[in-house]
């Protein structure tokens, strides 16, 4: 369990992140932070809702720091990544829970509680946007609704990203209920070899079905929450179907794909073996970019 706090600053790719909170489509081409009035409207009321004068002066520095391109962050965090839990009940390749959490489990503790993330909370005055996520499975910790609506109640937009192969009515309905903001379910391949293969643990036909029953009880709510997406993570063994994880989107009646590059955060041969070369991932970009394009598909890589 953590906290990984953003200053909204990508210090690799500077251009990928905006002091909005948003991630856009990036290439080998430079771009031009976004300066539409909508979205600055949009980001200084967030800011003035959560934390007054001070979260306008807080937000002012923030876009300071990013228009300056500033090695340190004078303002505080209005993003937060919090690992809710460590417990996953997949083994997925790549994973860092496979290598590094075993000694966790002797501890006992795998869970976090609601009173550790008000604490969280309360330290973090001009939060915007929490992401109740980390190596495990959000919908593991029980406490996971009690968290949404503590950072609602301190009007924070809450996100997590789900394997959905837990996702029953039951818990479908409290998503709904407790209204998330938004729910991305993590699938990486559009073939149940390519899936199962990654996602060890998981069936590939049960994860589309549990996503399409989520959807059909969406289309019947007239609520806009939760925002939905498609995570994918990108590597040597489902670069190949890319296009087809786009045409699923489509298919699951989903709108947002994001697709992020395997990370190697360890020397581990399972992961060294099947990162994408940097060249490969930019054709993959620009081709991915283009089918998305016809298919109605918001792509984020």
């Amino acid at each position: 369990m953590g906290l990984e706090v953003h200053p909204m600053l990508d210090r690799e790719n500077p251009m990928k992140t905006d002091p909005h909170n948003g991630y856009r489509p990036c290439s080998n081409h430079p771009q031009i932070p976004r300066t539409n009035l909508y979205l600055l409207l949009r980001s200084g009321w967030q800011a003035w809702r959560n934390g007054g004068i001070n979260g306008i002066m807080n937000h002012r520095l923030m876009q300071r720091a990013f228009q300056n391109r500033s090695e340190a962050a004078p303002h505080l965090p209005t993003f937060a990544q919090v690992e809710v839990t460590t417990a996953c009940n997949l083994h997925c390749f790549g994973c860092r829970d496979n290598v590094e959490l075993a000694s966790l489990e002797v501890a006992g503790q795998r869970n976090m509680s609601l009173d550790q993330f008000q604490v969280i909370l309360d330290s973090l005055p001009f939060l915007q946007r929490v992401r109740l996520q980390g190596v495990g499975e959000p919908l593991l910790n029980k406490n996971l609704f009690d968290m949404v609506d503590a950072a609602h109640h301190r009007k924070v937009k809450v996100q997590f990203f789900t394997n959905a192969t837990l996702l029953t009515p039951e818990i479908i309905e409290k998503i709904f209920v407790h209204q998330v903001d938004s729910l991305y379910f993590s699938i990486d391949g559009a073939s149940a070899e390519v899936f199962e293969n990654i996602r060890k643990g998981a069936r590939f036909q049960q994860v589309l079905a549990n996503v399409r029953l989520f959807m059909q009880a969406k289309m019947k709510r007239p609520t806009v929450k939760p925002e939905v997406g498609v995570s994918s993570v990108l590597s040597r063994v489902n670069e190949h179907e890319l296009l087809d994880i786009i045409e699923l989107v489509k298919d699951l009646q989903i709108r947002r794909l994001v697709v992020r590059n395997m990370v190697e955060f360890l020397p581990i041969e399972s992961i060294s073996t099947n990162l994408v070369p940097r060249k490969r991932q930019l054709a993959c970009i620009d081709e991915g970019l283009s089918h998305a394009r016809g298919l109605g598909i918001h792509v984020n890589f």
